[in-house]
């Protein structure tokens, strides 16, 4: 009777930890910030851990005007970046040391050969910025100009 017990104790705290993983997870993927760019705030979705990056804004249906994704990574390199499940163009935006130092604007889906689109960066980037289409454009972004997270 005591085993008993203590098993179905252990299958409970077990079930409990499960779902407090599973909620300090979701906390974690929904985190934003503030990022300034040319005197324009963004409200910026935060993309820190692999599995999030790999997400990215996939399969989402839009993203309003002034919001985006940054993706953090730990280390400069030249991040590889693809539409996978994506419904809709992007600026993206490749930053080093909170200076842009690449974009890629107006991104279709699908390129020329209706496969789907991957870039290349020629650029080293500790992050990467996905913004709606046009939105570079439209806010005069250039290479060369400073974020403020």
């Amino acid at each position: 009777m005591l085993l008993k017990n203590f098993i179905n104790g252990l299958k409970k705290l077990k079930i409990i930890s499960l779902i407090l993983v599973v909620i300090f997870l979701s906390a974690c993927t929904n985190s934003s910030l503030d990022l300034k760019i040319n005197d324009t705030l963004l409200d910026i979705e935060i993309s820190a851990d692999a599995l999030s990056r790999v997400k990215g804004l996939s399969g989402r249906e839009d993203l309003c005007e002034n919001c985006g994704m940054v993706f953090l990574f730990g280390k400069q390199a030249k991040h590889f970046f693809w539409m996978k499940d994506m419904n809709f163009p992007l600026d993206i935006v490749y930053i080093q040391n909170d200076k842009i130092v690449e974009i890629f604007k107006d991104v279709q889906v699908l390129d020329n050969m209706n496969e789907i689109t991957e870039i290349f960066p020629n650029q080293n980037a500790d992050k990467v910025l996905e913004l709606n289409a046009g939105w570079c454009e439209t806010h005069n972004v250039q290479v060369g100009d400073k974020i403020e997270l």
